[in-house]
């Protein structure tokens, strides 16, 4: 996992709770990693699992909410520091069509070693869409922050189903999107 990612998450734990608490958070965690969490750095997936781990209890949330917390925090913080064309896009699901170009050539100009995750779009009819997310970290709960965000961003209505996929060396999920119309 990209330091990056550590970045934020520090970033939104400090903000929904405070400095104090991040630290006695990262007190409490045995990281694998002993340096601190640099933006350009790789870091084990279990150092993050551990650090929301211990985020999730010493807040009392659970991970599910936690991570949908996350990634409707995460989507205006990443429009911050995004490249402005990457982002120009009239509305939702123009975006969601571009994530993964936005993931894959955007992020890595910036992080050539990052592993995001990927977002395959089918575009099913003038107001919906279909996007499989397919990664190894299985972060489904955090995509549905992030569309939480992006319907408040857009000022428009979102809604989905979920289709899991089990048969592969990890889960996918079909998001069928549906956009409501003005």
């Amino acid at each position: 996992m990209k330091g990056h990612i550590f970045n934020l998450l520090e970033k939104f734990i400090i903000e929904v709770s405070d400095e104090m608490v991040y630290e006695e958070i990262l007190d409490s965690c045995n990281f694998i990693t002993q340096e601190p969490f640099v933006r350009p750095g790789t870091y084990p997936d279990e150092d993050l699992n551990e650090l929301v781990e211990k985020t999730v209890e010493r807040l009392g949330l659970t991970p599910k909410d936690a991570h949908f917390a996350f990634g409707k925090w995460v989507f205006p913080h990443l429009v911050k520091i995004a490249p402005p064309e990457a982002l120009n896009h009239d509305n939702p699901k123009d975006l969601l069509l571009a994530l993964d170009h936005i993931h894959t050539v955007e992020l890595k100009k910036v992080i050539p070693d990052a592993q995001p995750p990927r977002f395959y779009c089918t575009d099913t009819g003038p107001d919906s869409l279909d996007m499989i997310y397919s990664s190894a970290r299985g972060m489904f709960d955090l995509v549905d922050g992030v569309l939480a965000s992006v319907e408040e961003y857009y000022s428009t209505k979102i809604e989905y189903i979920k289709e899991f996929d089990h048969s592969g060396d990890f889960t996918t999920c079909t998001y069928k999107l549906t956009f409501a119309t003005h």
